[in-house]
């Protein structure tokens, strides 16, 4: 027995020093914010004060200087984070992953995102000035860290190593940023497929603006209904299948949506911004909030950092790999952003020459289509070559589906592969602005994506601008639908000045607001709501119930209750009204309990709610049992992600005689009592066999959890290191505390919400608060990798320090950057 004790004391010995090697392993690429560091190119030192939050604050003598400084301190916090998003926009996937990265790559060489940073680029360098300046500055520094430093640990279990930075690179990611906001993509083609087989009697409750149905969302609560009354089913459509230009946007839109729920990189949602005019407000000066929101990850969206040098100071949300802040404040003003939710994507179908390969009739003529070929490298496989075909509209999609290589090309006109696109442009201007005259004269330069440019100052302004390209269509274009690009009679008239593009500028009424909703008709270019991917309404209508007027002055403690609010009374409202198609007291006694629950319930979401989980699990079958029927597999897993989906049930829901209540693969006429009772059922064997028959334990804290996962994370050997949660959070995908779900059955975890929560009292800057929804950090083992992450989950802030005083008071340590 003593041998076998010794054996055992060994292995054990050996145990601790392999975790010894490899947590010293870790510890050496942590990093490094204390000491000195030459920094090849600088003009003169940079100081670097991190503080207890790991937010460096650099003090540089210049603004070249401060953005090689910049992108040195990105490079190593978040390096994989920023290679792998230039990979991803690039095509290059490929090759860090292999085959399996193949879709991917062809999805984003077909659309071009390399091709118009590559554009972006050269016309930066040519024009000179300081956008050049910075953004070479930038890289430069980003790959002297390449160039000298240890590589993150993702690298080492890839067997990989990153390329070095360039502009093309920084712009890319812009790109690829533009194309997480753009709905259109997988909203255009569905709606196409569902017009073709259903015909308008169904798309007239589908799509709010679609003609013949309502001009306006619907911002009220379903009315509570009267007598059942049969569903009716319409006559047969006369083309019952999508055309061959459907089915080749189709095809795209179910691509798009694969490759969004694989990416290893966050894809952005939607957003709250409000401000407040200083005359409601207890200071006398604006405030100003701010959520975006973006699917969460590990490491998180934003990196952020205050930046001073004599001519330009800002405490900024920067997206590592681009040099220039999204977001940010100062002593002078704050700005923040929402998605405009404009739309800037159409399919149009083209005729083809059947006898000359490439020729197509566009436009009303016929002509050659262009192209180019990629090469895409694939580890351990040979390389692809993908021809891609350009039409004059954009780039043609068919050749990502080889059964439908030869059907009609279908051509994706984006308004970000516009030639005169120039993002670092704007975001420069747009974060040296001084004063409200030249925040506006910079919002203008933006093109896309559109965007709501929020502003306060401490002037007393506030203000909000759409900004980005508005298209102009022909009268009775219906642009959620693939279009005719062959005869010339639907195309874009070009865009709108900005002029005539949407803002609030000091309303008469102290208050501005935005949830992804469209801006009144009346504030418009010709008096009509600009086209777009709009959500419900939800949060803009409980927006307009918390900033209603009131006596009392507003202060930043309010806005942080709303920020945080997790009420939706068109939820309960919703749920309510479809329980009065139930025989309560027909239902066993557990169901009756439920039944009474909701009720009573106000449509709040907080982690111990009951009434929560029971329905928005019920809306997930009810879902299931509209549109199932009507829909494959796979294109309701498209429409699960639209936010037409939740506009379309409050609809239906309203319209006892609405088609969609019935079936259509069965010889009866189903009801909306029926369905409604059918889903109900359903609701609650499904929650009994998931969380066990104790109504008590149907907690929303139970099933509403968020993991912030690393891309890594999806390899289930890595999630326990890599991804950070589970946490029970409050909050749903309607609430202002936007904890966004997809409306499935199986549960409901969290995939996007706030990516940050900004909250500024102009009166007092340096006073702002704000939280990072998991850690500055991108570095495992580092102690500000998730250092936030309780904090966020538990609707906290913490400081975003912008005062000398304040930063001093509050270092944690210093790094000193020499030429």
């Amino acid at each position: 027995m003593v041998w076998l004790r010794r054996i055992l004391l060994v292995s054990v010995l050996l145990v601790l020093l392999t975790v010894a090697g490899g947590w010293l392993w870790l510890l050496g690429r942590a990093p490094q914010r204390e000491g000195e560091r030459v920094l090849t190119g600088l003009q003169k030192p940079v100081d670097v004060q991190f503080d207890v939050w790991g937010i460096p604050h650099l003090t540089a003598s210049n603004e070249a200087d401060a953005m090689r400084a910049l992108g040195y301190l990105h490079a190593q916090e978040r390096l994989w984070q920023m290679d792998l998003m230039r990979r991803v926009a690039q095509g290059r996937l490929a090759e860090l992953v292999g085959e399996a990265g193949l879709k991917t790559d062809k999805l984003f060489r077909t659309l071009g995102i390399r091709a118009a940073a590559t554009r972006q680029a050269e016309a930066l360098i040519r024009q000179g000035g300081p956008v050049r300046e910075a953004a070479q500055a930038y890289v430069a520094g980003i790959n002297q860290y390449i160039r000298e430093q240890r590589l993150p640990v993702e690298y080492a279990l890839t067997r990989s190593k990153p390329a070095p930075f360039t502009v093309v690179d920084s712009l890319s990611i812009a790109g690829l940023m533009a194309y997480g906001f753009s709905q259109g993509f997988q909203e255009d083609p569905m709606v196409s497929q569902l017009s073709a087989r259903l015909g308008p009697a169904y798309m007239k409750e589908l799509v709010y603006d679609w003609p013949g149905a309502q001009t306006t969302p619907v911002t009220k609560p379903p009315l509570k209904p009267s007598a059942a009354s049969p569903a009716v089913r319409p006559d047969p459509v006369t083309a019952p299948e999508p055309q061959p230009a459907a089915s080749v946007s189709v095809a795209m839109a179910r691509l798009v949506t694969e490759i969004n729920q694989s990416l290893p990189v966050p894809q952005l949602q939607g957003s709250n911004s409000w401000l407040i005019a200083g005359k409601l407000s207890a200071s006398g000066k604006p405030l100003f909030a701010n959520d975006p929101h973006i699917g969460f990850h590990a490491p998180a969206v934003w990196y952020e950092a205050q930046i001073h040098t004599p001519d330009w100071q800002v405490y900024g949300h920067f997206l590592p790999g681009i040099p220039f802040p999204l977001l940010g404040h100062n002593g002078h003003h704050a700005v923040g952003l929402t998605m405009w939710e404009n739309d800037e994507v159409d399919y149009y179908q083209l005729a083809q020459d059947p006898a000359v390969p490439g020729r197509v009739k566009e436009r009303g003529r016929w002509v050659q289509l262009g192209g180019r070929v990629e090469t895409i490298v694939v580890r351990d496989a040979a390389p692809v070559t993908l021809h891609v075909q350009l039409a004059l509209h954009g780039p043609v999609v068919n050749s990502l589906f080889l059964a439908m290589k030869d059907s009609p090309p279908v051509a994706v006109n984006w308004t970000y592969l516009d030639p005169r696109n120039r993002p670092f442009d704007s975001l420069y201007a747009i974060s040296h602005a001084t004063d409200l005259k030249s925040m506006e004269q910079a919002a203008s330069q933006h093109w896309s994506p559109g965007l709501n440019l929020s502003y306060a100052d401490e002037d007393g302004n506030i203000a909000m601008w759409a900004i980005g390209r508005q298209t102009l269509r022909p009268l009775g274009v219906n642009s959620h639908q693939v279009l005719d690009g062959s005869s010339g009679k639907q195309e874009p008239l070009g865009f709108a000045p900005f002029a005539q593009n949407p803002r609030y500028v000091n309303p008469p009424s102290g208050i501005i607001y935005s949830a992804n909703h469209p801006y009144p008709a009346a504030l418009s270019a010709g008096g009509i709501t600009v086209a777009g991917y709009y959500p419900a309404m939800d949060r803009a209508l409980r927006l307009s119930q918390l900033l209603a007027p009131r006596e009392a002055a507003w202060t930043l403690q309010d806005l942080q209750r709303i920020q945080t609010d997790v009420r939706n009374p068109v939820a309960a409202s919703l749920c309510q009204s479809w329980t009065h198609q139930l025989d309560g007291t027909r239902l066993p006694p557990t169901e009756q309990q439920l039944l009474g629950l909701i009720g009573r319930w106000q449509g709040d979401y907080p982690v111990n709610s009951l009434a929560a989980t029971v329905c928005d699990r019920w809306k997930g079958e009810l879902v299931n049992s509209l549109f199932a029927d009507k829909l494959s597999a796979e294109d309701l897993l498209v429409w699960r992600r639209l936010f037409l989906l939740d506009k379309s049930l409050y609809g239906i829901s309203r319209n006892p005689q609405s088609p969609w209540w019935d079936h259509l693969r069965t010889p009866a006429v189903e009801t909306r009592d029926q369905q409604l009772q059918h889903s109900w059922k359903r609701t609650v064997a499904g929650l009994t066999a998931q969380l066990g028959p104790d109504i008590q334990q149907w907690r929303w804290g139970k099933v509403h959890t968020l993991t912030h996962e690393h891309g890594l994370g999806k390899v289930p050997a890595l999630a326990p290191f890599f991804n950070v949660g589970p946490f029970p959070v409050a909050g749903a995908r309607d609430t202002i505390d936007n904890q966004y779900t997809r409306m499935e059955t199986g549960g409901a975890p969290v995939v996007s919400g706030p990516s940050t929560r900004r909250l500024i009292d102009m009166a007092e800057p340096e006073a702002a608060v704000g939280i990072n929804p998991i850690g500055q950090s991108g570095i495992l083992l580092d102690e500000h990798h998730h250092d936030q992450a309780a904090l966020f989950a538990t609707q906290q802030y913490r400081p975003m320090w912008i005062s000398s005083r304040d930063v001093e008071a509050h270092q944690a340590s210093q790094l000193r950057l020499l030429p």
